[in-house]
């Protein structure tokens, strides 16, 4: 049962994203994987929950891999985006800015891609300004 959450071995994540009294539903996550495919990969609950990010990093002159390394990458940058957006909609946003690598049940819904997605923040800027300029 818990393999259409999450698989394999990370129980933990299953029961986070079970509809518990209207706690944790698959909808509110993002999973985090690394771009070469490796590590274990989300169940078919979270199959459209998943976006690829770099996890390896320069830190004081050592290169420092860790999927951990790269969900706090996801994260800030999500963070950083429109705090008048709901979350759905920045999902959304670092979904649909995503660079595609190919098979979805290697990569989820690719690498994220930051330049693309300041770009559509900007363009979504830009749109409301011309609505708020023609009403």
């Amino acid at each position: 049962e818990q393999d259409v959450y999450y698989r394999p071995g990370n129980v933990w994540a299953a029961y986070a994203v079970q509809n518990v009294n209207g706690f944790g539903r698959a909808e509110d996550w993002i999973v985090v994987g690394t771009i070469d495919g490796s590590g274990n990969k989300p169940g078919t609950v979270l199959q459209d929950r998943w976006i690829c990010a770099p996890y390896s990093f320069n830190l004081d002159d050592a290169n420092v891999r860790s999927s951990a390394l790269g969900a706090a990458y996801v994260a800030k940058i999500a963070a950083e985006v429109k705090p008048e957006l709901s979350n759905a909609e920045i999902a959304d946003l670092l979904f649909s800015t995503a660079d595609d690598l190919g098979d979805p049940e290697v990569y989820g819904r690719g690498v994220i891609n930051p330049v693309k997605l300041w770009e559509e923040v900007a363009a979504m800027e830009a749109r409301k300004g011309n609505d708020e300029q023609n009403n």
